[in-house]
């Protein structure tokens, strides 16, 4: 893409350019390294990152290219040298600012996946106080998100009665000898692509 794009702005800057096929391939194999080291490096999971990065590195390595090429003093040999050197330390460059920012990017997506994990685990809670305060009735022993959540995250509830509360514990209710509440132990487990995070309340 980056090959044709260039002979294209060559084609609309000078009148007649001269296409030079090994030029031409070398800077899209060069291009199509830095895109494979940054696929790489992100477990293949942004292709539209490694197509970035490949664009914009093999552009900017292809410019110190050309800069080191119209100096005279470098023409006798050592700027073939240099120019390795340089595109070299480039791609170091490029591939460790990758595994950097996927990274980061891996540490947003698990943010954004426990938010919405915790969000669906408090929505089993609700789900639960509504049946108790609002409706006065009594709770079920458990609770799912059926269907799941707009969002695709589900939950799971579960409602046990306290270890003191033998005489208004409703029917299919047990009796949890590690819940201390005065009523009710509510544990609410929510899950969201994969994430799974976990809400507890003591219902007095």
């Amino acid at each position: 893409m980056r090959g044709i794009v260039g002979y294209i702005k060559n084609l609309l800057a000078y009148k007649n350019p001269k296409f030079d096929v090994i030029y031409f391939f070398g800077m899209c194999f060069l291009s199509g390294i830095v895109g494979v080291l940054v696929s790489a490096a992100s477990g293949y999971e942004l292709p539209a990152l490694s197509f970035i990065v490949g664009y914009a590195g093999g552009d900017f390595a292809e410019g110190v290219f050309k800069i080191l090429l119209k100096k005279k003093e470098l023409q006798k040999g050592v700027s073939l040298y240099l120019s390795i050197i340089i595109m070299t330390v480039l791609l170091v460059m490029v591939f460790g600012l990758t595994v950097i920012l996927q990274t980061q990017f891996k540490m947003v997506e698990a943010s954004e996946k426990a938010v919405a994990a915790l969000y669906a685990a408090d929505a089993g809670i609700e789900t639960v106080l509504v049946t108790v305060i609002h409706d006065a009735g009594a709770p079920q022993a458990t609770y799912d998100s059926m269907p799941p959540l707009d969002n695709g995250a589900t939950y799971h509830v579960e409602v046990k009665c306290s270890v003191t509360n033998t005489t208004n514990c409703p029917a299919g209710l047990t009796n949890d000898p590690n819940c201390s509440a005065q009523l009710y132990c509510i544990n609410s487990l929510g899950t969201y692509k994969g994430t799974t995070r976990a809400v507890s309340v003591k219902y007095w």
